[in-house]
């Protein structure tokens, strides 16, 4: 193994780098991840072409984070050269990659639906999804020298607390295809070729035929409309969104690439000093950009973000305003029920006829009768008694007893009546009318149980 060295960084950069790196990853994962989830769960936008690649972009944007900063917190515990020097460069070269050829990719959605008259030169969605599935492949396939297993590898080690720690891979060498290379001569590939120029040109030269192609447009529709329309600033607000995300890309990037580039040509290994530390905190920064720019630039995103921030909000309440609606709705009609049940009498309705067992009882000066009367009702509202008596008779004493019995249960009715007796025969027809008026209350029909008693003649003793 080749001899390993010391990162010539400062200890307080060193220690910068690993504090505010976590924070700027951490926010970097939360913004990507909220993006993806606009997309997906709003059917509006998730149904256009570019969603798609937003969607990727978001995704590859986590995987190039995680790259960049969590996995070299893993080199305190995995220090295999396979980890260190392949698996951590592939992933990083090649999540930088392809998020930087999906930007170009939006750039040429966006100039085909500025460009092109005929519909069936559009990117489609279904497009979209095949042309994701191309870049990914693509730049796999094309990173892929980063896999083979490293026959020599050299660590850089940096002292953080007087513990020396891995904190890159200083150099590796490869054996494929029947040559020899280094892991530097792959990053100065990447770094004069597919990553900082060939895709960095791909995106400013969409940018600027895209505004070549909307000032043209716009052009023709004042021309021929005399106004602007609406889809207008849904397409500027793309330009300005590709436009920053290209400004960024360009002024947070592109120094540690050529950084690496310039170093590795005059013969050094890969560079650890303080202005390297700081260009990978800024390239974190690059990649947690991509969603706040889209917030500032698309009014449509920010429209989707309210509503369903404000939709939240309002099931909040609707939830709050229901439950305490149906406590009082409630509490109502238990004092209804209360009231109701307090100013009701007992009830009797008549229906039927029956002929009944009548005992007269006789005495000297008075008749003294105790009237016992037993019944079970339901809640009424209202509740009108109308008795209609019909006596033939002078003077009549009457105790009269009505008893119906089935199997266990018993009404017993006793009329009371104090007077003084002077007949023999008395005919007594008693037919008693009870009204009942019945209410609703909610959805509850209440109602009365109806007995009918008529009294037959009363035979004389």
């Amino acid at each position: 193994m080749n001899s390993s060295c010391y990162i010539t960084a400062d200890s307080n950069i060193i220690l910068v780098f690993f504090i505010i790196g976590f924070f700027l990853s951490i926010i970097g994962c939360i913004l990507n991840l909220c993006s993806c989830l606009l997309f997906i769960r709003t059917k509006s936008l998730f149904n256009t072409p570019y969603a798609i690649f937003i969607i990727a972009l978001s995704i590859i944007d986590i995987i190039k984070i995680i790259a960049e900063y969590f996995i070299h917190l893993l080199f305190v515990y995995i220090q295999h050269p396979y980890f260190v020097c392949s698996i951590t460069w592939f992933l990083t070269m090649t999540s930088e990659n392809i998020s930087y050829a999906f930007l170009g990719a939006l750039g040429i959605e966006r100039n085909l639906k500025v460009w092109t008259i005929d519909r069936r030169w559009l990117i489609t969605r279904q497009r979209a999804c095949l042309i994701t599935l191309f870049i990914i492949l693509f730049i796999i396939i094309y990173n892929h020298p980063f896999l083979f297993w490293p026959l020599d590898a050299s660590y850089c080690y940096f002292l953080l607390f007087n513990h020396s720690t891995v904190y890159t891979c200083n150099n590796a060498y490869y054996h494929a295809y029947g040559s020899s290379f280094s892991l530097t001569d792959l990053l100065l590939i990447e770094n004069i070729g597919l990553n900082n120029v060939i895709l960095p040109l791909i995106i400013i030269s969409t940018n600027i035929v895209l505004v070549i192609g909307l000032r043209r447009r716009n052009y023709q529709r004042r021309r021929h409309l005399g106004t602007n329309r609406t889809s207008d600033w849904r397409e500027r607000s793309i330009l300005i969104y590709m436009l920053l995300s290209s400004i960024v890309f360009v002024v947070l990037t592109l120094p540690v690439g050529i950084l690496f580039a310039w170093r590795i040509t005059l013969g050094e290994q890969i560079p650890t000093n303080n202005l390297v530390l700081i260009c990978d905190l800024m390239e974190i920064v690059h990649h947690c950009s991509h969603f706040p720019i889209l917030l500032m630039t698309s009014s449509r995103i920010r429209r989707k973000v309210c509503q369903r921030h404000k939709l939240g909000q309002t099931i909040s309440l609707g939830s709050q305003s229901f439950r305490s609606r149906s406590q009082t709705q409630s509490s109502n009609h238990h004092y209804t029920c209360l009231a109701t049940f307090r100013l009701s009498t007992a009830t009797t309705i008549t229906t039927t006829k029956t002929t009944t067992t009548t005992t007269t009882t006789k005495t000297t000066t008075t008749t003294t009768t105790t009237t016992t009367r037993t019944t079970t009702t339901t809640t009424t509202t209202t509740t009108t008694t109308t008795t209609t008596t019909t006596t033939m008779t002078t003077t009549t004493t009457t105790t009269t007893t009505k008893t119906t019995t089935t199997t266990t249960t018993t009404t017993t009715r006793t009329t009371t009546t104090t007077t003084t007796t002077t007949t023999t025969t008395t005919t007594t027809r008693t037919t008693t009318t009870t009204t009942t008026t019945t209410t609703t209350t909610g959805a509850k029909k209440l109602s009365c149980i109806m007995f009918i008693f008529v009294d037959r003649p009363i035979s004389n003793n």
